[in-house]
């Protein structure tokens, strides 16, 4: 080709091209670009869609021209019925888009490149690509379906909301700007927000997460960990926290918030925390620690709250002197029986109920709205202070009567398994729901037609032990007009009178021209008599009462060591044997009458022919002074190299004192003061009564202490000096201690040796002759224990000395 045609030739390809170009473009675009988009089904398939893009035909020619399109730079289309956005994309200049709460279940917004804000919440996205969108600093997408996002082209969003989706993994480690971010409720098991350093925000609540690390998130303002699986947390760098939720992490047993002084709200609740230590917070208003395992908690540093939630732990008591200015308090489901209220006076809400509570104080809390007492030990409680209640629980309690009169603005009441017999409801006209239910109601007053209450299951009231029963006296203010179907029984004026004595009388009361009357129910009461078992010497005396007419139960039989029970007689001797199916006419004493039984000798297993001492030791329990120990195959043992112990010689002396009948060792009886003697001798400790008779008849008389007081020292061992010492003077309270001749050549005692006198009054008598020195002297051992065995043949030779 020559170079003249060459322009010609370029000139046709160029055309060529720009031909085909232009046939490759969309027919819509063009039509966009030229003559505007129509508003009809084919660029715009939604109805509920077309509708709100409609709004922006301006000259209503029913086509969006170009600058109508360009003119759009916000849409707001929430909650209209939406399925699909189709045509979205003719709208290019938006750069602020909501559609939440429609129907979408796919979005294409590859056009919208100007977005900067865009709402999807609430639609049924299971995925969506925003890659387009890097204009974008706020994106919510929460409450969608998505299993996956990509968010790695949106570097500029400085909030993101994805909370309430099926997310198991999200990087946001392209997103440095962001300072909100949201991610709860999804199943996601980590979470890197290292990158995230600008974060003032951050909510990972209901995820799946076992640990979290947020030390590079420093600016963290409000962040919110609750029902997780985290066993710690590190909050040490986070000290511009002022909100902080933690709760519901059962494995969270300690947490350290001392590093983040300036929080205001701190919710820990529902955890495993059985401390927490907030004296470092004391910037705090809002405080919860309910459903814990607290059982003291100290808040006096925490003067600014106003909210302090600490329900369901363990507190037997709490101080919130320092806590004046709370407005709501929760210590429901606790252990305390008693709260200091009375600084509290902005109190507007308090919830106490299953508590320990027999009395409560509110009459400086005038403030009151809402009041929760149900569950406690109440028999009364005075609402007169309370004016301004509309809310009151105050059921399960043990309430005979309540004064309501003075608080007019009760909406909701609750009064349900006390024991009232009369409610005066003519004051309390707000009321729309009431509850009054198993109680032992005689009427109601006062209740409103539009109201229907609750007052089902009443229990009997009484029993009244007169043959009738005043109703005018006993319920004052009920209106005997209203009451129908009497049951049982007559009413005459307002007078109530059972058929037959200890009958039961029902009756209607209708409280309300709308609804079902009350039933009703009065016990009367049978007169009755008194039946006395005198165990006559044995154990167990009881005193019953048995309605008239009616037959009397045998209780069980009593015992009395070495006699068989042979049963209830009318006389403590001779008498008749008692019928007990004979009814009751009047009073009763019977009395248990006795065989003498013949027990079984003990031998012990642990005892034999070569056991020193074995004749003594089985002497001992022939005679019930001991009987060893029974093992778990049955059997008996002695176990005579065991040392003997302070509490069981006193055992030991009483029981061979009473065999003797020395002194009152086998009637005395301990009395108040005597039960103050020693300060480390209950009731509880073994043969409390033997070692107070033994102080009591001057045997031992125990250790003085520096303080002034006394103590036995139960569980010591005896040493033989003391030993010496206690026989020689039971022996002396039994009037046997004369006409021994002392052994005075024990080589170890001397004038210094404690109980030196006892010790040869001992030897001289025959009951202990010591040990033979090699030379052939004898010696005592005073400060040696006494083992059992020996114990024995003490007992018995001093048996014999007093037999003699």
């Amino acid at each position: 080709m020559d170079t003249a045609t060459r322009p010609r030739a370029a000139r046709r390809a160029l055309g060529a091209f720009l031909a085909s170009a232009l046939m490759m473009i969309p027919c819509t675009t063009g039509i966009a670009a030229e003559t505007g988009v129509p508003l009809d089904a084919e660029h715009f398939p939604d109805p509920a869609f077309r509708t709100v893009v409609q709004q922006y035909d301006t000259n209503n020619n029913g086509t969006l021209s170009q600058q109508e399109l360009a003119d759009v730079t916000e849409m707001y289309a929430y909650e209209r019925g939406i399925k699909s956005v189709k045509g979205i994309e003719y709208f290019t200049a938006l750069t602020d888009l909501r559609l939440n709460n429609n129907q979408l279940s796919s979005v294409d917004l590859g056009h919208n490149t100007a977005l900067k804000t865009l709402l999807l919440g609430f639609n049924q996205l299971s995925s969506v690509d925003l890659s387009h969108n890097t204009a974008l600093t706020y994106l919510a997408l929460d409450n969608n379906q998505l299993s996956s996002v990509d968010l790695s082209h949106n570097t500029k969003l400085t909030e993101l909301y994805l909370y309430i989706n099926q997310l198991s993994s999200v990087d946001v480690s392209h997103n440095t700007k962001l300072t909100t971010l949201w991610l709860g409720a999804n199943p996601l098991s980590s979470v890197d927000v290292s990158h995230n350093t600008a974060l003032t925000e951050l909510r990972l609540y209901s995820n799946q997460l076992s640990s979290v690390d947020v030390s590079h998130n420093t600016k963290l303002a409000k962040l919110a960990l609750e029902w997780n699986q985290l066993s710690s947390v590190d909050l040490s760098h986070n000290t511009a926290l002022t909100e902080l939720e933690l709760f519901g992490n059962h494995q969270l047993s300690s947490v350290d918030v001392s590093h983040n002084t300036k929080l205001t709200k701190l919710s820990l609740g529902d955890n495993h925390l059985s401390s927490v230590d907030v004296s470092h917070n004391t910037a705090l208003t809002y405080l919860w620690l309910g459903c814990n395992q607290l059982s003291s908690v100290d808040v006096s540093h925490n003067t600014k709250l106003t909210e302090l939630y600490l329900e369901g732990n363990q507190l037997s008591s709490v101080d919130l002197s320092h806590n004046t200015k709370l407005t709501k308090l929760a210590l429901s489901r606790n252990y305390l029986s008693s709260v200091d209220l009375s600084r509290h006076t902005a109190l507007t809400e308090l919830e106490f109920y299953s508590n320990q509570l027999s009395s409560v104080d509110l009459s400086h809390n005038t403030a009151l709205t809402k009041l929760s007492l149900s569950d406690n030990q109440l028999s009364s409680v005075d609402l007169s202070h309370n004016t301004a209640l509309e809310w009151l629980g105050l059921g399960e309690n043990q309430l005979s009567s309540l004064d309501l009169s003075h608080n007019t603005a009760l909406t909701d009441l609750y009064l349900g398994e006390n024991q009232l017999s009369s409610v005066d409801l003519s004051h309390n006209t707000a009321l729309t729901n009431l509850h009054l239910n198993d109680n032992r109601l005689l009427w109601v007053g006062g209740v409103a037609n539009s109201i229907n209450p609750d007052v089902s299951g009443q229990r009997e009231f009484g029993p009244v032990s007169a043959s009738s029963l005043d109703l005018a006296k006993a319920a004052p203010g009920i209106d005997v007009s209203r009451i129908s179907n009497v049951q049982g029984g007559r009413l005459q004026s307002t007078v109530l009178t059972p058929t037959s004595a200890g009958g039961r009388v029902t009756y209607d009361y209708r409280f309300s021209d709308a609804y079902e009357p009350l039933h009703a129910q009065v016990r009367f009461e049978a007169p009755s008599f008194s039946v006395a078992f005198d165990a006559n010497g044995g154990s167990g005396n009881t005193v019953v009462s048995v309605v008239s007419g009616k037959t009397v139960t045998a209780p069980a039989a009593p015992t009395r060591t070495g006699y068989t029970f042979a049963g209830w007689y009318t006389a403590k001797t001779g008498g008749t044997r008692y019928d007990f199916t004979k009814p009751v006419t009047t009073d009763l004493t019977l009395y248990a009458q006795w065989t003498a039984a013949t027990p079984a000798r003990i031998t012990f297993r642990d005892v034999s022919g070569s056991t020193p001492h074995h004749g003594d030791i089985q002497w001992l329990a022939d005679s019930g002074i001991s009987t060893g120990w029974k093992e778990a195959d049955g059997s008996s043992t002695f176990r005579g190299m065991s040392p003997v112990v302070r509490q069981d010689m006193a055992a030991f002396l009483r029981r061979e004192a009473r065999n003797r009948g020395v002194g009152d060792a086998a009637d005395w009886k301990p009395t108040d003061s005597d039960w103050k003697r020693f300060k480390d001798v209950t009731k509880d400790t073994p043969h409390a009564e033997d070692i107070l008779w033994l102080a009591h008849a001057g045997i031992s008389e125990g250790w003085k202490e520096a303080d002034g007081s006394s103590t036995f020292r139960g569980m010591s061992p005896v040493v033989r000096q003391d030993m010496a010492a206690f026989l020689k003077r039971l022996a002396a309270k039994a009037g046997k201690d004369g006409g021994v001749n002392p052994k005075t050549d024990f080589t170890d005692v001397t004038a210094a040796t404690p109980h030196m006198a006892d010790v040869q009054w001992l030897g001289g008598s025959g009951i202990s002759q010591g040990y033979r020195n090699d030379d052939g002297s004898w010696r005592f051992e005073g400060m040696t224990s006494v083992y059992r065995q020996d114990m024995a043949a003490f007992i018995h030779r001093l048996d014999n000395h007093l037999n003699k």
